[in-house]
């Protein structure tokens, strides 16, 4: 999850004022659709009627007026939207740093030992061509599963993490993936 960074004053602001509540509405939702959906700071016309309803083009008129927004083509852009707000290239570096950091925590909490980056992760999921090592279903958000689970002295590392759907990695629990295929046959 990203957070918008407004200042605290922004209510007060003349070009605030000067747009108007409803029109400032939208503009807080075209900031929030700009960091949900990682665009940099632009704003399709689909998306702006959604969030502005029926009066969304003279709400977005007041904002172009007042310069809280821009014209880019047939879209829109939030005025300074890079000056305040992380780019999707740094909003994706901070995700993965917390992914591989949780991921290698839960790792030291079992004493497990070793660690996986996410190129790493990527690199495995290529080799077993997407799928789940245990069913063979081709899926874009494999689970990484333990061969030897971190609870039974398994390490996080390359050699130990195959990709498993989320259904089968809920199934094997703290099997093996030896034990668990004796238990369910093969893929």
């Amino acid at each position: 999850m990203s957070w918008v960074r407004i200042d605290d004053h922004a209510t007060e602001h003349p070009k605030m004022l000067e747009a108007g509540m409803k029109a400032c509405a939208l503009w807080l939702s075209c900031l929030c659709y700009c960091s949900r959906e990682l665009t940099d700071g632009f704003v399709t016309v689909s998306a702006m009627r959604k969030m502005g309803g029926r009066a969304w083009k003279v709400l977005a008129q007041r904002l172009l007026d007042v310069r809280l927004l821009e014209c880019d083509g047939e879209d829109y852009r939030v005025h300074q939207y890079l000056d305040y707000q992380l780019s999707a290239e740094e909003v994706r570096r901070q995700r993965d740093r917390k992914y591989e950091a949780k991921r290698n925590r839960r790792a030291r909490t079992h004493g497990a030992g070793g660690t996986l980056s996410r190129v790493e992760w990527s690199a495995i999921v290529a080799r077993h061509d997407g799928r789940c090592v245990y069913c063979g279903q081709a899926l874009p958000d494999l689970t990484q599963d333990h061969a030897i689970p971190l609870s039974r002295g398994g390490r996080h590392e390359g050699s130990n993490v195959v990709p498993a759907c989320r259904s089968c990695n809920s199934r094997k629990h703290t099997k093996t993936a030896d034990e668990f295929r004796s238990a369910h046959g093969p893929s």
